[in-house]
């Protein structure tokens, strides 16, 4: 009998012990990121400790590229990332399961996306014959100079020439003659007009199409979730909302300390010399309108199938319920 009775012990202590590991448990999300891109908010929310405040604990696993986000999450290897607007559209057609949450950059001085030049091209309707580089086809610089070109009397497939050069290489391929303009992102912008001041020009910017000027908004990089972890783990991916909505306010209220943290955890120390950090929707909201740009660009050039109803991709939910 006495036996017995340790047995029951001892297995009511095991369940006791366990039950009490699940709930001590810390909750946790995984991103898939790049901390030199323009994911500002991510940066402050990691660096002044509003997840950890909260219980969260976050994990980062590095990318070089959006559509790389997505594999991620599709693997099983994270449950969040950092990607272009064009990424979550063209994913959620061929059917992965993930929604837009979160803005992660808006409007900005450098534009989220430039386009450098030689000095001999004076306007965007100079491109006309000329050799464009941009960093990849069917991505969100393609969408946005055939956007600008078409602004400018320019059919993207017809009056230029596009070729593949890695971000970091255009601004010397266009000072060696290799190309005539290329894409660029505000970083790499403003380092390439201190190293090359008689060689390369700011030619035009996001800011500059018509289409994006009418909207309050404009993202480049959007976080997105796996539909799964947003149901299956709710109360972690609010918290999560929670410290992204923290760290935009402090983006507002400290717009030149943010850039400071910005320079220093990405190793970006060019933004430290901006004046403002990006305008960010204060609501964290991603903008629909800038979506349905994105949208209508990536069927024009037949990169989609079939048009998009862009509040189908988004989970405005969870910001919401965060504010409350």
């Amino acid at each position: 009998m006495k036996r017995y009775s340790k047995l029951v012990l001892a297995i009511f202590g095991s369940i006791a012990f366990l039950s009490n590991a699940a709930f001590s448990q810390q909750p946790t999300i995984r991103i898939a990121w790049n901390k030199t891109w323009d994911v500002l908010p991510l940066i402050i929310a990691e660096n002044n400790g509003y997840w950890k405040s909260r219980g969260l604990e976050v994990k980062y696993t590095e990318i070089s590229g959006s559509p790389q986000g997505i594999e991620v999450i599709h693997s099983g290897g994270a449950d969040a990332a950092s990607v272009s607007p064009v990424t979550l559209i063209t994913a959620r057609e061929k059917g992965f399961a993930i929604s837009g949450i979160a803005a992660l950059n808006g409007k900005s001085d450098p534009a989220q996306n430039t386009y450098l030049a030689s000095p001999a091209i004076k306007s965007v309707k100079d491109l006309q014959g000329k050799k464009i580089g941009i960093s990849n086809y069917g991505g969100d610089f393609e969408i946005t100079l055939a956007a600008l070109l078409k602004a400018n009397g320019l059919d993207i497939k017809k009056d230029v020439t596009t070729v593949i050069v890695p971000l970091s290489a255009i601004p010397t391929a266009i000072a060696n003659g290799q190309i005539d303009a290329g894409s660029s992102i505000p970083t790499l912008t403003t380092i390439a007009l201190k190293q090359y001041p008689d060689k390369v020009r700011l030619l035009a910017g996001t800011n500059d199409i018509p289409q994006i000027q009418t909207l309050q908004n404009f993202q480049t990089l959007v976080l997105v979730m796996g539909n799964k972890f947003l149901t299956e783990q709710r109360p972690a991916a609010t918290k999560f909302a929670q410290g992204f909505l923290e760290a935009i306010k402090f983006i507002k209220a400290n717009p030149k300390k943010s850039l400071e943290i910005w320079a220093e955890f990405s190793g970006n120390k060019i933004v430290a010399e901006w004046a403002a950090p990006p305008d960010y929707p204060p609501d964290g909201q991603i903008t629909a309108g800038g979506i349905a740009f994105e949208a209508t660009h990536l069927l024009d050039l037949g990169y989609i199938k079939t048009p998009v109803n862009t509040e189908t991709l988004i989970d405005r939910a969870l910001l919401a319920e965060a504010a409350r």
